[in-house]
């Protein structure tokens, strides 16, 4: 039925890549995967303008001709909302995509410290080196070294703070403005975290490989983005258990580790949260299929996918893909695009191949060229979670169906999996009953 709100916290570039692929998805499949269908009104959530009007007259033009397009073509009604108990209460499906601005010295800070850390354990480097000044920062992240430098730290925080206020002001932001001593809170939290992720890995990895890993999403991300993920769970927390929760489908980086934050604070919106990371499976499995294309058609089995699946978190050296043949006729078609190649290849270089592409986020490695390129991932982001939110909302009221039916593949994102200490979010196979994701 058509009756489902859809919430959504932010409005960046992600979210403009998810309209339009709302609009493309929709119109060029059938009603019966029809996402309007099923959404009767998007919901933005308005923290920062007086007025909802205003809202929209300062959001992205591409993002409003997309609305428009959404609301002319299929009558959905798009507003905003102030109060987030009201936005949150009247919710079905949630996706929360904003993402919390990065202090511009404590991001060259970490940019820095993955960049030689990268140099260390002889990779090619991601992070291109951001001086200020002559100082490339990299010292914060040493309490050591910060204790005798505090005029230099009042510096940056200055200098940090005049770059939030003038960026508040260019975007004609008017609500929730963050004082010197908030601000200063907020940065110091950042500094902390971003000193205890580095001190984790440090301690994990050096003792065993005399070199630290640092995993960028962990490093990059999440000290940014978790004091405003726990200032979310607390305002959902405070709401009560009135009425059901919806479906939240969490896109802030790294949307497992933010998860996990959510899930701590409010234990029963667990298995409503989706840590929405779908697209590395496609992204892996498209491409395997492509390399092994001409071996495939030499089989007779051009139309046959070869299928993964996936385990761990959105981040490098902390995911897997593993080749998935998932039937006898699987294993059969496999043996044959085997034989095909003369039995040169098998299953083993099939996942070393895997292995070397698994933290490509951002390359489209051309076959043809033998050279990666840099793409923008976002609209097939977006359409996983499109594919998601439908089954989602199929679910509403069906407790003894999954979607998809289980004749059907499962999906592929960060659910909640029991375990030690009490578990945690990470990539599963899974269907949703009754809006719950369930593991498969």
């Amino acid at each position: 039925m058509r009756n489902k709100d859809l919430r959504v916290i932010g409005r960046g570039d992600l979210i403009n890549h998810f309209l339009k692929s709302i609009y493309d998805y929709s119109s060029n499949r059938t009603s019966a995967d029809d996402f309007f269908a099923e959404i009767g009104s998007i919901v933005f959530l308005n923290n920062f303008y007086g007025t909802n009007e205003k809202f929209f007259d300062t959001m992205n033009s591409e993002t409003l001709d997309s609305l428009e397009k959404i609301r002319k073509k299929y009558g959905v009604d798009v507003s905003a909302e102030r109060m987030f108990g009201d936005f949150f209460g009247d919710a079905d499906i949630l996706v929360d995509a904003y993402g919390s601005a990065r202090p511009e010295n404590l991001h060259i800070c970490v940019k820095n410290v993955l960049s030689e850390n990268e140099l260390e354990r002889g990779l090619q480097r991601t992070y291109k080196e951001r001086k200020y000044k002559e100082d490339n920062l990299c010292w914060l992240l040493d309490v050591d070294k910060s204790a005798h430098r505090k005029d230099k730290i009042k510096e940056l925080l200055d200098s940090d703070y005049d770059g939030y206020e003038e960026d508040f002001n260019n975007k004609n932001k008017d609500q929730n403005f963050l004082n010197k001593d908030q601000f200063t809170s907020e940065w110091f939290f950042i500094l902390e975290s971003m000193r205890k992720t580095k001190k984790l890995f440090d301690e994990k990895y050096k003792r065993r490989t005399g070199i630290a890993a640092y995993p960028s999403r962990l490093m990059l991300r999440v000290p940014f983005q978790a004091r405003e993920m726990i200032r979310r769970g607390k305002s959902i927390a405070n709401l009560g258990n009135n009425k059901p929760f919806p479906t939240y489908f969490n896109m802030v980086n790294e949307p497992c580790t933010m998860s996990n934050i959510l899930s701590g604070i409010v234990p029963e919106l667990t298995p409503y949260l989706v840590a929405s990371m779908g697209y590395d499976q496609i992204r892996l499995e498209n491409e395997l299929n492509e390399k092994y294309g001409l071996l495939k058609k030499k089989a007779g089995l051009e139309d046959f996918r070869i299928k993964i699946r996936m385990a761990g978190i959105h981040d490098n050296d902390m995911m897997a893909a593993l080749v998935d043949p998932q039937t006898d006729a699987d294993r059969k078609a496999l043996s044959k695009i085997f034989e095909a190649s003369d039995n040169r290849i098998n299953i083993k270089d099939m996942q070393e191949y895997l292995t070397q592409r698994v933290d490509k986020y951002h390359e489209n490695y051309n076959l043809k060229t033998g050279k990666a390129k840099k793409i923008d991932t976002r609209k097939e982001i977006s359409e996983c979670l499109v594919s998601s939110i439908i089954n989602s909302c199929k679910s509403k009221g069906r407790e003894l169906s999954l979607f998809p039916n289980p004749t059907e593949r499962p999906l592929y994102d960060g659910i909640f999996r029991p375990g030690i200490n009490g578990g945690g979010f990470t990539l599963l196979p899974y269907r949703f009953r009754n809006q719950r994701a369930v593991s498969q």
